[in-house]
């Protein structure tokens, strides 16, 4: 019996036991996580390598493939395109008579270098100031006040109190109120005194100054009518004279001088610009600032026709920062205006007006006399043949041509109607030789009932 047990005690399973616990589920999660976590690696990696390409691939697109397109695209946006001016159309009379033209000339344009300092700029102002003919006439004492503040910054802040200034600073006043007390204080003499004073920046060259820093995008006219010793001067010392050069410009001329002239209008100056009151919507049309413009009468109405095709360029610059100007479209100029008016019969008929407002005005009982209008049409049409008005200085004598006074100024009319209200009548057959009407009773409503021929009153 003993040994039957013992044998089967040696028989019996020798092996290692495994127990299903605990400590074997986290091992199975552990697992799960380490596959799920190098599962989304190898995705996130396939998805960096695929960004990589694309971006590799773009940037070989972009570089090699387009590389000459995306470098004119850059040569374009380191460029400004401008326009210029051309010579307007020109205005006839209806039998082909010139009345008004444009000339050719030229002009000293600024254009200002890339990275130009402001002392660089200030001593090119003062060598063009002192070689040409710089007119300051024209500037008006608000121009004059904006350059003092620019110029005399300090002097200028001198003029506003201690107690304005703590008002500013307290928020009570704003900047455009500072301003406008600057305005309300700078007076001429203090401008002259200042500029006289000033050894760097006299009055012309902070002028010039002003005019080279009117777009600083674009170019700037510093000098009209520029004769050919103008242009070799500037090409002598375009070392000194950094960013000037000259370009093409035009001139109205009026052939008969002022007769008409004021029917015609005006046309801006490089220096001038567009105006102020419609230079938003000039500038919406594509126009510049220094673009020049019809700003009165017949000029300002058919400005669109008149003004042409203006030329393109752009502006690029050096290594050096200087600017390149590069012509990208000719221009053409303006549509030429034929107007109804006859030439012969306006000046027969201002000659006529003249010396007939000259003895008018003699007369003893004239003398509030100093004006008279005339203006002839073609009653089948409409057409206006000839518009003349002329104007007199009781003081001098003198009479000028006021044209444009026939539409602009209002005036009742004189007995001349009588004889065109009869005429009227004959010419449409209201009324025949011979025949009469009694005209005894004027009524106005309102006011006195007169009776012709009696003295007799009745009040409505």
């Amino acid at each position: 019996m003993k040994r039957l047990f013992k044998k089967n005690k040696e028989t019996h399973f020798k092996g290692t036991y495994y127990f299903q616990g605990r400590n074997d589920e986290k091992v199975r999660e552990r697992k799960k996580r380490e596959s799920s976590t190098m599962k989304r690696m190898v995705g996130l990696m396939s998805f960096i390598v695929i960004m990589i390409g694309m971006v590799a691939f773009r940037l070989f697109y972009l570089q090699i493939s387009n590389k000459d397109y995306y470098d004119a695209k850059l040569v374009t946006y380191q460029t400004t395109s401008k326009t210029q001016d051309v010579p307007r159309g020109q205005i006839y009379d209806r039998n082909g008579t010139l009345l008004v033209k444009s000339e050719a000339t030229n002009v000293i344009m600024y254009y200002a270098p890339r990275n130009i300092k402001e002392d660089e700029e200030i001593a090119m102002a003062k060598i063009i100031a002192g070689h040409f003919n710089v007119s300051t006439d024209d500037l008006t004492i608000r121009d004059l006040q904006d350059m003092y503040i620019r110029d005399f910054a300090d002097e200028a802040k001198k003029l506003i109190s201690d107690e304005e200034w703590s008002q500013y600073q307290a928020g009570d006043i704003d900047d455009q109120q500072i301003y406008n007390l600057k305005l309300e204080r700078i007076t001429k003499d203090i401008i002259t005194t200042a500029y006289q004073n000033n050894a760097d920046m006299d009055l012309k060259t902070a002028y010039v100054y002003t005019l080279m820093n009117k777009d600083v995008n674009g170019g700037n006219v510093i000098i009209e009518n520029a004769s050919a010793q103008d242009i070799a001067f500037i090409g002598e010392n375009s070392t000194l004279l950094r960013g000037f050069t000259y370009s093409h410009d035009y001139n109205r001329v009026y052939p008969y001088g002022t007769l008409l002239k004021s029917v015609f209008g005006s046309v801006s100056s490089k220096t001038q610009g567009l105006p102020e009151s419609t230079s938003n919507t000039l500038l919406a049309l594509d126009y510049q600032l220094n673009s020049r413009v019809g700003t009165s009468g017949l000029e300002q109405q058919y400005e669109s026709l008149l003004k042409g095709n203006s030329s393109t360029y752009s502006i690029g610059y050096d290594e050096n920062g200087n600017p390149v100007l590069t012509t990208l479209t000719q221009g053409n100029k303006g549509y030429d205006l034929q107007l109804s008016i006859d030439w012969e019969l306006q000046q027969y008929i201002s000659q006529l007006l003249e010396a007939n407002l000259k003895s008018s005005a003699a007369k003893a009982d004239n003398k509030y006399v100093d004006r008279a209008y005339f203006v002839l049409m073609d009653p089948n049409t409409g057409e206006v043949l000839a518009m003349v008005g002329k104007l007199l200085n009781r003081e001098t004598g003198e009479i000028y041509d006021y044209d444009s006074g026939t539409y602009l100024e209002g005036h009742e009319f004189g007995s001349s109607v009588k004889g065109a209200t009869v005429y009227t009548a004959f010419n449409m057959g209201f009324i025949q030789l011979e025949k009469r009407f009694m005209m005894n009773l004027c009524i106005f409503k309102g006011q006195v009932l007169k009776l012709h021929g009696q003295n007799q009153q009745w009040v409505l």
